[in-house]
């Protein structure tokens, strides 16, 4: 009996999948592609700077598997997704203005869910909470992507 209890309390670690190998792997292929926008456009250097911030805040966090497991399938098309783009650098060179534009959008508004002020950010995860604050960030660069045209 007391074997069973011990597997039972074990049982909801282990249906938590990988998603904490996927949100880092996101997270460090999102850098690619913000170098990959800084080097294309030079203007963007300190939006691209304070967004590597928020990114460098989101790693500094205690974050655990059970808190965004639900988020897994979501980070996992989101590393596929960037990993395009990060292949085919030319997505990002051959970009023309509207699509500049909309991009400078899309960094303004994850900079708001990924603040680079380290005080802004635990202000910010603390209201928000991992998953909803990893969520927003997944559908705000995914909209980036598709501006880009992947």
């Amino acid at each position: 009996m007391f074997i069973t209890f011990i597997l039972v309390g074990f049982l909801p670690l282990s249906c938590y999948g990988a998603a904490l190998p996927y949100l880092y792997s996101a997270m460090d292929l999102s850098s690619q592609v913000l170098s990959l926008v800084q080097n294309k456009f030079y203007f963007m250097k300190t939006a691209v700077d304070k967004q590597q911030q928020g990114l460098a805040n989101l790693r500094a966090m205690p974050i655990n598997e059970y808190q965004i497991s639900a988020l897994e399938p979501q980070l996992r098309q989101l590393v596929g997704n960037l990993q395009q783009v990060v292949s085919n650098p030319s997505l990002i060179n051959n970009l023309d203005s509207s699509v500049t534009s909309t991009m400078i959008d899309g960094l303004a508004s994850l900079r708001k869910i990924l603040p680079p002020s380290t005080s802004d950010f635990a202000a910010q995860y603390a209201l928000s909470g991992p998953y909803n604050m990893i969520s927003m960030a997944i559908a705000q660069i995914n909209n980036i992507i598709k501006a880009v045209g992947y």
